[in-house]
């Protein structure tokens, strides 16, 4: 009689121990979980904006994390389960240090990179290009460190080749894909077939002039435009373009403009010194004799593309 007595209390005390390890498993495990969750939503957030090198980083940076939550907490709870012991303060505090130290050090690397994407924005059109959204990060963050240490001449004195040696030949005629693709350019896509096809063969005194009257074309049809067109119009385009696709993405905006403006607008008289190595009006007018160069060739490729790329993402519904 004492033995099943003793042995019902037994039994009971069990359950009583299984009833608090599921209690615990149940609500204290998934919370933890959650709470990981929640604590995580802010760097996600900040990785939707992220440059896409800076993507691959911080994923790499979050394995770790990633692992504990998928192995570790399981296990974790298989011990609780085993030992019938909860998870304690210390164990959970420890954790959320490691967390606000993680997130610490991908905020520092967030701040890095932008500081890289709007210096060299600056420093490239200080150097004669236009900014170009499909550079390598590499190539940015060597820009800006070398201007950085060593100033302007020194980047100037390698800045073409390195260009060129991104955008050879295979990376021409993916752009020039690109172009195919986009409504807008449909009715002159002959014309930018022979610009790309002209830059690869080298001959830059045909690719440049084929391209330069296409920017007012694409401008024009985007907005609709009737009638001459003045510099003023052309001006007014521009705001309205880059205010409607830069609203929620205002990276490129005035580094674009101004590349556009000071260069391809740049003014030009007879007799004077020509002021822009890709001025419109220097070159259609047969002021400047010396333009067809690969660099100049290149640069007004770039931002031909980026001009296309940013109309064929709003002109149908500008006006």
């Amino acid at each position: 009689m004492n033995k099943s007595n003793n042995s019902g209390q037994t039994e009971h005390k069990l359950l009583g121990k299984k009833k608090v390890v599921n209690i615990i498993t149940k609500n204290n495990m998934p919370s933890l979980e959650d709470k990981i969750k929640d604590a995580m939503s802010p760097l996600n957030e900040l990785m939707k904006g992220a440059m896409p090198s800076l993507k691959d980083k911080i994923k790499d940076a979050m394995t770790p994390l990633n692992e504990l939550t998928k192995d570790d907490v399981p296990s974790l709870e298989d011990r609780i389960k085993n030992a019938m012991t909860p998870l304690t303060r210390t164990q959970i505090k420890n954790l959320f240090l490691g967390l606000n130290s993680f997130f610490k050090e991908a905020g520092e690397l967030l701040k890095k990179e932008g500081d890289i994407e709007l210096n060299y924005k600056t420093i490239i059109v200080e150097l004669g290009y236009a900014p170009h959204k499909e550079l390598p990060d590499d190539y940015k963050t060597k820009i800006v460190d070398d201007y950085d240490k060593h100033g302007k001449m020194f980047v100037a004195r390698y800045i073409d080749e390195m260009m060129f040696n991104y955008y050879n030949k295979q990376t021409i005629d993916e752009i020039a894909q690109k172009w195919e693709e986009k409504n807008l350019a449909k009715s002159r896509i002959h014309i930018l077939r022979d610009v790309a096809k002209c830059h690869n063969l080298r001959m830059y005194n045909v690719s440049i002039p084929a391209l330069l009257p296409q920017f007012d074309g694409i401008i024009t049809d985007a907005f609709s435009h009737t009638g001459r067109l003045y510099g003023g119009d052309t001006r007014t385009y521009l705001d309205k373009l880059l205010n409607k696709n830069f609203t929620n993405e205002d990276s490129f905006k005035e580094a674009f403009y101004e590349y556009y403006t000071k260069n391809l607008l740049a003014q030009f008289e007879f007799g004077k010194e020509i002021s822009s190595d890709v001025s419109r009006h220097a070159i259609l007018h047969g002021g400047d004799k010396n333009y067809g160069k690969k660099s100049n060739s290149l640069k007004l490729i770039l931002i031909f593309d980026f001009l296309l790329m940013s109309l064929e993402n709003v002109y149908t519904d500008t006006i």
